[in-house]
């Protein structure tokens, strides 16, 4: 699964770096992060896609500032969807023009903000569009913009997380898409830079990408039919990460063969927005078993973290694998592992077959350098975890 969690001599390592010392001298539940896999992820993506495409760090995915910081140094750009993901992003030196302002629910206080700020706005809907509009007018400095297109494919991912469907909220069908180009071609305080869409997350098929272009070369030419003008196409993110065995890769070839052809049919810029994929692999969350509970029906290990340090378990049904940090021998048992938190769904791992365990022991979930902190809370007044960049 995870190529960069290796045990060496018995000790499970992240990118080479054994990650027992970092547990015991900071304590846990700490997540613990490895700046050479996110430089490897980097540069894997930049190997497939075509060169001078820009890439956009969808912010949500992982808000730590020293990782923010280190993926500014890589002349990455950012995507954020709040007012407090852009005041982040500012503050660790992202310039303004390298951030997209994404989502659906934009406060006023927000576009105020982000127009000022000369950040490009996505813009979702029509209501969106004449909000901006009015409120480019009324700052008398003028918006950048991209419009965002529901390509009506189906993700083939989990629903809470597919985004590029019919029935999902986000984006414009291609009739509302033109009346918005229409109308704000009219405006001289809004300028249309650029087209977007965003499928889903933790997508391992490329069909959907390829699906999507193939669809938005009508797009495109009714948008120049009402001379609407724009310079860039914005394919999101969404490339997923195996965290089962029984998972294979995605083909980012693939992808970036579609996006080529497109962008040269067309002569616009490519825009990229990963998230996951660059950051999931770069995590572990390292945890104590606290206590082994063994009963007629099954062996609990308890630990000291949780579904309120990580909520994809709980929210998704998603698997992280777990392992020890010292390599186990003995028998198999099958564990729930299990934490603290006075709920039922407080389960980190269903079903694991591991080799004996103890209480004092260490265990790391793996692939939580992405929707893992930044998901988490306070839940039953708990503290929330420790972060540590290596």
């Amino acid at each position: 699964m995870n190529p960069f969690l290796k045990y060496i001599n018995g000790t499970l390592c992240l990118a080479g770096k054994p990650l027992h010392p970092v547990a015991a001298r900071f304590g846990t539940p700490v997540y613990i992060y490895s700046k050479e896999v996110i430089n490897e992820k980097l540069l894997e993506l930049r190997e497939n896609f075509p060169d001078g495409t820009i890439f956009h760090y969808a912010v949500k995915a992982n808000t730590n500032p020293q990782i923010l910081k280190f993926i500014r140094s890589k002349k990455i750009g950012a995507d954020v969807v709040s007012l407090g993901e852009l005041k982040r992003v500012l503050k660790c030196g992202f310039k303004p023009n390298s951030i997209v302002f994404s989502g659906v629910g934009k406060s006023e206080e927000e576009i105020r903000f982000a127009i000022k700020k000369n950040i490009l706005l996505n813009i979702e809907c029509l209501s969106e569009a004449l909000r901006v509009q009015k409120l480019a007018t009324s700052l008398k400095k003028a918006a950048r913009v991209s419009l965002r297109i529901n390509p009506d494919v189906d993700a083939d991912t989990h629903p809470y997380i597919t985004t590029g469907f019919r029935e999902n909220k986000f984006g414009m069908a291609q009739e509302e898409l033109i009346e918005v180009s229409q109308k704000l071609s009219q405006s001289s305080c809004v300028i249309v830079e650029g087209l977007s869409f965003h499928i889903g997350s933790q997508r391992l098929s490329d069909r959907p990408y390829v699906d999507a272009f193939s669809k938005l070369s009508e797009v495109v030419n009714a948008l120049k039919a009402s001379h609407t003008h724009f310079k860039h196409i914005n394919m999101g993110g969404g490339f997923g990460i195996p965290y089962q065995m029984s998972e294979k890769p995605i083909l980012l070839s693939e992808i970036a063969r579609a996006a080529k052809e497109f962008t040269r049919k067309w002569g616009l810029e490519l825009h990229c927005e990963p998230g996951r994929y660059l950051l999931a692999q770069s995590g572990v969350l390292v945890t104590l078993i606290e206590y082994i509970k063994k009963t007629q029906a099954k062996n609990f290990a308890i630990v000291n973290t949780g579904m309120h340090h990580l909520a994809r378990p709980a929210l998704y049904g998603a698997f992280h694998n777990i392992l020890p940090l010292k390599q186990g021998r003995g028998s198999i048992i099958r564990y729930e592992i299990v934490g603290p938190i006075c709920e039922s769904a407080d389960a980190i791992g269903k079903g694991r077959d591991l080799h004996e365990l103890n209480e004092g022991e260490f265990l790391a979930v793996c692939d939580v350098g992405a929707y893992g902190f930044v998901m988490a809370s306070n839940y039953n007044l708990q503290p929330l975890p420790k972060e540590i960049l290596v």
